[in-house]
């Protein structure tokens, strides 16, 4: 009844847990009302302690184990990556928010004093980004992005065949 999902997964997993327990403790008995060897108690728990690692590895969670400083118990702290987190977003169809790198989020971008119809802050990048300039100024804008390392040589002119559009002249 602890593994989740149909009866063939719970019947694996009561086999997986049988064979296991013949191969570590050299008997197919569970208890001595069946005739059968005890074990120590600790040893079980090693046994199931060891498939729940294991099962949590396989499922990608990232653990780290520490023994308590009596050395009763074993902790385990879980970590589900974030590739494994956006993977499983994606299969549920649940938005997540931006990682930081992506989009720092509103405090990151400077405000201006102005705002807009609705009353909400306009962002001065977006407003530099909605800025046309002439060629020969785009052009000197670029050269000087390239010499600071900001753009490489294939984004650093405007060029006589392309087409004047925002992407192409805003810097």
């Amino acid at each position: 009844q602890a593994i989740p999902g149909d009866e063939d997964r719970k019947t694996a997993g009561i086999e997986w847990l049988r064979q296991e327990w013949v191969s570590r403790f050299r008997t197919d008995t569970v208890s001595s009302a069946e005739g059968g060897d005890t074990v120590p108690l600790t040893a079980l728990q090693g046994l199931v302690r060891e498939h729940v690692v294991d099962r949590l590895t396989k499922a990608g969670l990232q653990l780290e184990l520490t023994l308590a400083q009596d050395g009763s118990k074993v902790f385990c702290r879980v970590r589900a990556p974030m590739a494994l987190l956006e993977r499983k977003a994606d299969e549920l169809n649940h938005k997540l928010k931006f990682r930081g790198e992506v989009d720092p989020g509103p405090e990151f971008w400077r405000k201006s004093a102005d705002q807009d119809a609705e009353g909400k802050p306009i962002f001065c990048e977006i407003v530099e980004e909605s800025i046309l300039y002439e060629k020969n100024q785009a052009n000197e804008l670029l050269e000087d992005l390239y010499r600071a390392g900001k753009v490489g040589p294939n984004d650093a002119a405007v060029f006589d065949e392309a087409e004047p559009t925002k992407k192409t002249l805003v810097a």
